[in-house]
């Protein structure tokens, strides 16, 4: 039963376009009633044209997004980030899921390899393009 749901969650994102990086691009929440929010601390902004990350008061430049996997559903991710006038190195994993459930909302999950935490977010929309108001 989960190798079908995966072997179908599979298929809807290649079906929807969403094997490819730019699958990543948006506005992902981990609290899903802050995606109406224009600003939030719990919105985070993905742009791999531009080659960023934007958080609550960071942003990480892109310095590797490698795909990994038959699924091409999921990235080795590794940034240089900066905020609040400090700097740090990120390397994390981001993955796609679309829930069987019948939602079909796509999740960012988000493993950080440095400190070990996972997060899930919700898919909240395309986001405005930089310096867009």
């Amino acid at each position: 039963m989960l190798r079908r749901s995966i072997l179908a969650s599979a298929g809807f994102l290649a079906a929807s376009g969403i094997a490819s990086a730019a699958t990543l691009d948006g506005r992902w929440s981990y609290i899903a009633a802050e995606c109406a929010a224009e600003i939030s601390d719990a919105i985070l902004v993905i742009d791999t044209v531009a080659g960023t990350m934007r958080y609550w008061e960071s942003e990480c430049t892109l310095t590797m997004l490698q795909p990994f996997g038959t699924f091409e559903t999921a990235w080795r991710v590794q940034m240089g980030c900066t905020g609040e006038g400090e700097f740090w190195d990120r390397d994390a994993i981001f993955a796609i899921d679309v829930p069987a459930d019948g939602d079909g909302t796509p999740r960012l999950i988000e493993i950080d390899l440095t400190d070990g935490y996972v997060v899930t977010r919700a898919w909240c929309g395309e986001a405005a393009p930089a310096g867009a108001k």
